[in-house]
């Protein structure tokens, strides 16, 4: 790479540091500039945690929605667990024992892929991925520019952050550990504009458990809590990492994102099937009721939110475990 188009790149990213734009935008103009500067088929935020056995895409240039989803839902194996203990730069190309192997299919037939560790005050966070249908892309005379260009992304998401993590704490559920209803709704705003840039599907479900006060003054508030908790880890079992979840009292909340109304269906009959099998065991037994609803372009946000709220009050009505799409 020239080396003034290298420090322009570079300038380009710092001066955003500086504007009202938020850290996720900074980094999806990061990751732009460096596909088109290094002529990428895609290019890749991936932050990586060993010790929990996970990962997640921050931003993704090249990938299709549905292939991010189906890449969350991998196993921490192969790519991904080999991702996490990069020293540098690694080089993927033909004779390379990990060449077009199934744990690295991508999107795209390629020739050539590059993982980029980053890293921050010592400790690995996940890895840069360019992926190129060039044999000869990414030289090691390029290792070092690309290195630093991820160091900078690694400073920006670290720094943007740090706000945001104290912003987010405040918004848990300190139950179940879920988002707040703040942030949530804040979520549910930033999906919608998505949705009215890009042809993806949004779908909305309100969920309530029935007899919990009985629940409670029968068993107890550590029982109580314990079967909340539970059943936050069933709906959770059912979400991928895209979806956004969160309790406010006796209800759940969750952004079903990229979802259309036949799966977001799907899902929500998912949770209420394992849900059923859970309170067979409960007494008094409990019983769960599911409003669903699917955003439809250019309504308001309060429109879709009525809506749900109107399928769970139909649903409630209905009486034992139910679910209502309007």
């Amino acid at each position: 790479m020239d080396p003034r188009k290298e420090l322009d790149l570079i300038r380009r990213i710092l001066e955003k540091v500086n504007s009202p734009l938020t850290s996720e935008e900074i980094i999806s103009i990061a990751l732009q500039g460096i596909k088109d500067a290094f002529d990428c088929l895609t290019c890749a935020i991936i932050v990586i945690d060993p010790i929990r056995e996970s990962f997640k895409i921050v931003n993704a240039k090249g990938w299709g929605h549905e292939f991010t989803k189906r890449f969350h839902g991998r196993a921490f194996t192969g790519f991904i667990q080999d991702a996490s203990k990069l020293e540098g730069p690694l080089r993927v190309a033909e004779g390379s024992p990990y060449f077009h192997a199934d744990t690295y299919s991508f999107e795209h037939p390629y020739q050539t892929l590059l993982l980029v560790p980053m890293g921050i005050r010592g400790k690995r966070v996940g890895v840069l991925l360019l992926s190129s249908g060039d044999a000869k892309a990414f030289p090691e005379d390029q290792h070092g520019v690309l290195q630093e260009l991820a160091n900078l992304c690694t400073i920006v998401l670290d720094h943007g952050s740090l706000g945001e993590q104290v912003i987010a704490l405040s918004q848990f559920d300190p139950k179940t550990g879920m988002f707040g209803y703040q942030f949530w709704h804040e979520q549910l705003h930033r999906e919608i504009v998505k949705t009215e840039k890009v042809d993806v599907n949004l779908s909305l479900m309100d969920i309530r458990i029935n007899k919990f006060r009985e629940f409670n003054s029968m068993n107890g508030h550590v029982r109580g809590d314990a079967l909340l908790d539970d059943i936050s880890r069933i709906i959770q079992d059912k979400l991928c990492e895209l979806d956004v979840p969160c309790r406010v009292g006796p209800e759940w909340h969750v952004l079903l994102v990229g979802e259309d109304g036949e799966a977001a269906r799907v899902i929500a009959e998912q949770i209420l099937e394992s849900v059923e099998k859970y309170a067979a065991k409960t007494k008094p037994r409990i019983s769960m009721s599911i409003g669903l609803s699917t955003y439809i372009k250019n309504e308001k946000e309060k429109t879709l939110i009525q809506r749900v709220e109107n399928a769970l009050r139909e649903a409630r009505r209905q009486g034992g475990s139910s679910l209502q799409v309007q």
